[in-house]
């Protein structure tokens, strides 16, 4: 018996305005990624060996989604704002649901929001955001 999940569980939700959340429309591809980088205290002493300094070092969090452009009213608002968050560099809240494991919440800037298009296939986007700040997560019950 199996306990995977299909990844079309995986959702993820902007702050658009207040208490409005809207979910990333059409994906197809999602991905989360937790980074890290450690703080480097290797010295004459370290016997050519790394050494690390645990509990140090910066931190952040970054997703990457692409999906179909339906460009019905709803989805063509949402795109104008996502482009306008990033021509403005603006900072947003996200959400990331990941089925089975939870959600991952803060505020992101959005590195990439683009479209594209051949003559003869549907209109496709992708986003790109990297976390500023602390991100919090809450388990799935």
């Amino acid at each position: 018996m199996t306990t995977a999940s299909a990844g079309r569980l995986m959702t993820i939700t902007v702050n658009t305005s207040g208490t409005t959340w809207d979910t990333l429309p059409a994906l197809r591809s999602k991905t989360f990624t937790i980074n890290g980088s450690p703080v480097d205290i290797t010295n004459s002493d370290s016997a050519g060996w790394t050494e690390l300094l645990g509990g140090e070092g910066v931190r952040n969090a970054t997703f990457q989604a692409g999906g179909v452009i339906d460009h019905d009213t709803t989805e063509k608002a949402l795109m104008g704002q996502l482009f306008d968050y990033r021509l403005g560099n603006t900072l947003k809240s996200y959400k990331i649901f990941v089925n089975g494991l939870g959600t991952f919440a803060g505020t992101f800037f959005l590195t990439e929001v683009s479209e594209a298009g051949n003559h003869d296939g549907e209109v496709t986007y992708s986003i790109g955001g990297t976390s500023s700040g602390a991100i919090s997560y809450t388990a799935v019950s």
